[in-house]
Order: C-alpha cells, then structure tokens, then sequence
C-alpha cells in the first residue's frame, strides 16, 4: 500500500503526539511505501528519527499564512500527492483543509463540536458562544467537504459525530488512545521525587494538564473552601501549570496546592506515583490520556459525571457534577475515608485498561482501516 500521511495542519500539543507516535510505528511496517506531509512542528520532532528508502518526507504547513500564502501551499500538497499517487491518505486530525483524490481517512477530536449540552457553554460569554458557533459551522463544512471516512477514540464520539456529520456510522471507526509508552518503563527506585516528602495524612489529588478553559480548574478554589468549611485539612491538589497562570488563578489558596509546573512526558509517571488520586473536572473531552495513564499507574480516578468520562472510565471511576462545589466534596470525603473503594476502582481500572490499543495496535489498525477504504473504494 502507498500511504500518505497528511501532517501538514498540526500545529502541536498531543496531535502532534500521536501523529509521531504512529509515523515511528509504521517502519515496522516496511512492505508498504509512505509519504509524510509535515508541518514545522511534526517536522522538528522527527528530522532525526531514521527512515528507510521507503519513506519520503516533505517539510510543509497550512498553518498561521494568509489566504494566497495557503493557497500555494495547497497546490504544492496537491503536486506532491499527485507525484506519490498514493492508494490512501491518512490524516491523524482534521480538517485537513484539503481534499485528495482517493479514499482519505481523517481524526476527529474536536468535542466543543459534539457535545453542545456540556455545561462549559453555561460558563462562557455570548462572544465566546457565538465563535464556538462559527467554529461549529466551519469545521463541519470543512470535515464533509475533505472525506467521508473518520477515526475517533470513543464508541461515544462515534455515535455524535455521525449525527453531526449527518453521515453513516459504519465509515467512522473506532481506534482507542492510551497511556504514553514511557509507563511501561517507570520505576519508583530510579526517580527523583518531583513534590516534597508527604505531609502526615496528607491526601494528593492530581491534575494532569495545562491551562485550557474547558478544564474546568477554577472548581478547585470552590472545592478547597468547601474542604475548609467541613474541617477537611488534609487534602491537597497538585498541577502542572505555568507559574504566570497558577498565580493568577491560585493566589488565595497556595496553602492547599502543590504546583510543579509544566512537566514532562517522561516524569509523568513519577509524579502519579506521589499522589493519591485522578482528579479530572474537565468539561468537554473526546478522550484523555489521563484516565489510562492513573489505570496504569493504579490510581483511583475521580471525575465528571459526563458521556464522555463514563465510555472511557467504566466503573473504574467515581463521578461527580463538576459544576458543584458540594457533589466534588463529599467524593473526595468518600475517597479519603474508604480505603476499600478505592482498591476496588484500582482494580476496575487494570481491568479496564485491556481494553485500550497500545501504539503498535493502534498503528495496525490505523492501517488496516486505510487499507480496506482503499481496496473498497
């Protein structure tokens, strides 16, 4: 199979991830011929990375240029698709802005667009509304004019984005994310401690993320006064965000909040390893590393009581309403309280977590997929 990999509209964050995760996933795959389109930044990640004969690499973004600028920039993806005649092109998330000839897969992870009932709309302003509309409209008419075949990495965003496409279910498939590989190699004896030595009693509720409004981060302010009011002293929440924004967001409630900053992929292990608990209030998700990278480093999960969380989690989880201040409370009094559930929800989770595709398995069916699309159509 001739393949080309359409990388050209990723600008970073775990799009970028992914798409380098599975393009390194592919050598072992030699018997096919593969043809990369990258942007600057999918670039840099693998410029050093070794590639046989089999694979040609074009350094080239439709990303921040003006409208003439991109019109170019099109046209040669087009030449170059053209030249690689390629039997299917594979674009990790879209839109692509762009539509090939033959069969084309596309990613999709945009859940601003698939769940218009999330209660982050209820916390924005009409502006903000009216762009998450126009967004809505755009991506949409992009999505359908591109392809008519998707990925997603939820049974749950399978179903939505069929009905927002307005297309049939059967041409989405589903191709599941999980932890990081650099968990398969943690080891507790080997690491540095990345927060202070625990204080007596003390219980840690982890955040994984940086800064987006849909994350809901503001709620914990809410939750530690709420904590305080019930005499619960013993708990504190640790994030990963930059200093700037943790001051802005935290100045009053420093006392309750370990903030190590941004932290590295490798050194996400280690910093599990030194708290308690998943603690995940998001809004809007298509899918989080978050909730099988605490599986895997068996820790309880605490999250939102939403469509999304539920596919993901199973019963590996205890949910709340993560608009409410007094719902999140009275889970993490539950947690801390009761050992026993939170071995039960560790175990759930291993369980749970054999149901997830590795990087290999993703990049097999990812290609399995692109295979079949092409020989069918």
């Amino acid at each position: 199979m001739k393949l080309l990999i359409n990388g050209s509209n990723l600008r970073g964050g775990g799009g970028v991830q992914a798409a380098i995760s599975f393009i390194l996933e592919t050598r072992k795959f030699p018997e096919n011929q593969y043809c990369i389109l990258a942007s600057e930044k999918l670039y840099n990640e693998i410029k050093d990375e070794r590639f046989d004969n089999n694979y040609s690499i074009h350094r080239i973004s439709i990303l921040d240029i003006n409208p003439v600028r991109k019109f170019s920039v099109l046209r040669t993806i087009k030449v170059i698709a053209k030249e690689f005649n390629p039997n299917c092109v594979f674009t990790p998330f879209g839109p692509s802005y762009w539509t090939p000839r033959v069969p084309h897969l596309v990613g999709f992870a945009l859940g601003h667009l698939i769940y218009p009932e999330s209660p982050y709309f209820l916390t924005i302003s009409f502006k903000e509304k009216m762009y998450w509309r126009v967004i809505s409209i755009l991506k949409k008419f992009f999505l359908k004019r591109n392809s008519c075949f998707f990925h997603v990495e939820t049974e749950d965003a399978r179903i939505r984005l069929s009905k927002f496409l307005n297309c049939k279910a059967e041409n989405i498939y589903v191709v599941s994310n999980t932890y990081n590989p650099f968990f398969n190699y943690y080891s507790d004896s080997k690491r540095n401690l990345l927060l202070s030595e625990k204080e007596k009693n003390e219980f840690r509720l982890v955040m994984v993320s940086a800064y987006y409004s849909h994350k809901n981060f503001e709620i914990i302010n809410k939750v530690i006064q709420e904590l305080t009011n019930r005499n619960v002293l013993n708990v504190r929440f640790v994030v990963t965000l930059e200093k700037k924004v943790y001051d802005e967001k935290f100045k009053d409630n420093y006392k309750y909040i370990h903030n190590v900053g941004p932290v590295a992929a490798k050194d996400c292990p280690q910093l599990y390893s030194e708290c308690d608990v998943l603690f995940l209030p998001t809004l809007i998700e298509c899918f989080s590393a978050n909730y099988p990278e605490a599986m895997k480093m068996k820790k309880p999960i605490l999250t939102s009581d939403l469509p999304f969380a539920h596919d993901i989690c199973g019963d590996a989880a205890i949910f709340f309403d993560p608009m409410n201040e007094i719902d999140i409370t009275e889970k993490i009094i539950l947690l801390l309280n009761n050992p026993s559930i939170s071995n039960q929800l560790i175990e759930n989770g291993l369980e749970k977590l054999k149901f997830f595709d590795n990087s290999e398995k993703k990049a097999i069916k990812y290609l399995q997929i692109c295979e079949k699309i092409s020989i069918e159509n």
